[in-house]
């Protein structure tokens, strides 16, 4: 059979449907608990794959990408770096900023009393800022 044919029996592409086919045998399998909050996931349209420490900012993002110990379940929305929702109750459930660090007392900055950043890429930010105005170069 030709992928077309397959395209019109299934009302979209194989390679979605296959995708969707893999998706909802995985949500049967999985604990659906979320990572980040600790709630229940009830929808498989709210779940996604979460990766608990970022491979993006790892010395070896390969591995830390396919590390089956770095993955965990968690609603979309807790899973996504803007995905606070209007309490702030997903940002305040996570431990650790996008780049990895880990939020402590220490290394937490609140933005005008409610917003948290990270204080070590805060200071990253702030010197590149600083030397990209000044036009030098900025120290590793």
């Amino acid at each position: 059979m030709s992928h077309k044919r397959d395209a019109e029996l299934l009302e979209e592409s194989y390679p979605a449907a296959r995708n969707r086919l893999t998706r909802a045998l995985l949500f049967q399998l999985v604990d659906r608990i979320c990572y980040r909050c600790g709630e229940e996931i009830l929808s498989i349209d709210d779940w996604s794959i979460d990766h608990k420490q970022s491979w993006r900012t790892g010395d070896r993002p390969k591995d830390l990408f396919y590390d089956t110990g770095n993955i965990a379940y968690s609603h979309l929305d807790c899973n996504r770096q803007d995905g606070a929702d209007n309490n702030g109750k997903v940002m305040r459930a996570k431990t650790h900023c996008p780049r990895g660090h880990e939020y402590t007392e220490e290394n937490t900055y609140w933005y005008q009393g409610k917003n948290r950043q990270c204080r070590q890429c805060r200071r990253c930010r702030v010197s590149t800022n600083y030397y990209k105005n000044k036009g030098g170069r900025q120290l590793a």
